[in-house]
């Protein structure tokens, strides 16, 4: 894992861990000599990450959502599998109809005070690399994006390939993007080139009908792009 994202993380490096749930990329990191502030709504998951980081010179922890403005949210929980409490009722009724999460139970509620990337920006500074991983949620996370970075991912569902779709225009809005993918698990990119935003979402959509599993898109900027 931590040479994969070599490729986008250098020594010193600000990193956004957003969706940081119990630290698994946190911890990665850390390990290359990046800064991190890690962002994660649940409670149960912050006291983990608050035992883990608390006093940590490196590690900002902000227990927030975020999405397109300030304000609070009701998210829902799962309190036996916390990686796929959602901010998102679309995206949980599309996998509970796939059958993909067909055993998991959203039992409760939390309300939930948001940010928005760009209120990161202004309080930790502009980050090398940002991680996305919010169970549906990534759209209303990038609205709240204004200026490019250097590098980020987002996780995409194939139940709702134009959420993606989406994500993938609202970056090369923000600053002329190429982009690549990573399916499930794997960390390694699917592609030696990287595609621009039109060629990026038919591969894209070739991938989820061929292997209907999620992943994680990358997005890089320009140096021009990301340095303005």
């Amino acid at each position: 894992m931590a040479g994969f994202y070599a490729q986008f993380i250098n020594d010193g490096d600000l990193c956004f861990d957003i969706g940081a749930n119990l630290g698994c990329r946190t911890k990665v990191f850390l390990g290359l000599g990046a800064k991190v502030v890690a962002v994660e709504p649940q409670d149960a998951c912050m006291r983990v990450l608050r035992r883990a980081y608390t006093g940590v010179p490196r590690v900002s922890l902000v227990q927030a959502g975020v999405g397109a403005q300030e304000g609070e949210e009701e998210m829902l929980i799962s309190s036996q599998w916390h990686e796929v409490s959602s901010f998102s009722r679309e995206w949980i009724n599309a996998v509970r109809q796939s059958g993909r999460q067909q055993h998991v139970r959203w039992e409760r509620y939390q309300r939930v005070p948001m940010t928005t990337l760009d209120a990161l920006i202004a309080r930790h500074g502009r980050p090398a690399f940002i991680k996305i991983d919010v169970e549906g949620y990534e759209e209303r996370v990038l609205r709240g994006l204004s200026r490019p970075v250097d590098a980020l991912s987002f996780e995409y569902s194939p139940e709702t390939p134009e959420a993606a779709f989406a994500c993938i225009d609202r970056l090369d809005a923000i600053g002329q993007a190429t982009f690549n993918v990573a399916v499930a698990e794997h960390l390694q990119l699917d592609r030696r080139d990287w595609m621009g935003a039109d060629e990026m979402k038919r591969h894209l959509d070739g991938l989820i009908h061929a292997l209907d599993k999620p992943g994680d898109v990358y997005a890089r900027f320009s140096r021009t792009a990301s340095a303005s």
